[in-house]
């Protein structure tokens, strides 16, 4: 048993590598400016939907953040939990969602109260994902990357999450997608992404402002040899 996980396993990261090659890049940028700070969004893709979607809690509470899309009036006052930002397989990605919204929804109608709710839910759907990479009798794992972005009390959560539900914390932003060769042709497009984030920070030691974030994605969405004909941009405000 155990030679046949050591020998599956590598075959679905390769599998999943290869599923993920033409991923379109997908940025969630913090910034702060004097009255507000939220998370700013940006990708383009050559599908026309944005690749992002909305964690609404049930419509009995009232959470403290608002999603402020490109359309404000189309938003105003609509409530969101976070957002999950994803790439790679669409129809997993969406399972995903609903898997966590699930957990969620559990998780406040077990505690009650909505700014209390548990870290761990990142946690559960890390797991779900890992044990479905691990099966042994299954044939294809998430082919999903994912950034899952709450906001809980009053503190920012960005986490990555791949598709064997390895994830790590990204305080300051976080990248999806991207694997192709940037113009420059030495580096990949989501590469050239951290490059230019990491080197605002050193820098300026400090979190973009919104205008900032939008031409740090500009400029970091440009490396992009391909035409990705539809932009999406959003942020996730508090």
């Amino acid at each position: 048993m155990q030679m046949t996980e050591t020998i599956l396993i590598p075959e679905k990261e390769l599998y999943v590598q290869r599923e993920l090659e033409e991923a379109p890049l997908v940025l969630a940028i913090y910034y702060k400016e004097k009255k507000s700070e939220g998370v700013f969004f940006s990708s383009r893709s050559q599908r026309d939907s944005a690749p992002w979607f909305e964690i609404s809690p049930p419509d009995e509470f009232e959470p403290s953040v608002a999603l402020i899309g490109e359309e404000p009036l189309e938003n105003a006052g609509k409530k969101v939990a976070g957002i999950i930002a994803g790439v790679g397989n669409r129809s997993e990605l969406e399972t995903l969602v609903n898997t966590y919204k699930m957990i969620l929804f559990n998780e406040i109608n077990t505690l009650g109260l909505y700014g209390t709710i548990s870290r761990e839910l990142r946690l559960a759907l890390a797991n779900m994902m890992n044990n479905q990479f691990r099966q042994l009798n299954s044939d294809v794992p998430c082919r999903v990357e994912i950034l899952l972005v709450t906001r809980f009390s009053d503190e920012l959560e960005i986490f990555r999450v791949k598709s064997d539900g390895d994830f790590h914390p990204s305080p300051r932003f976080g990248v999806i997608g991207g694997y192709g060769k940037s113009k420059t042709g030495k580096l990949s497009v989501r590469a050239m992404a951290l490059k230019m984030l990491n080197l605002f920070y050193k820098m300026n030691n400090r979190p973009p402002t919104l205008q900032e974030a939008d031409k740090i994605a500009n400029l970091a969405l440009a490396q992009d040899k391909r035409k990705m004909l539809f932009p999406s941009v959003s942020t996730f405000s508090f």
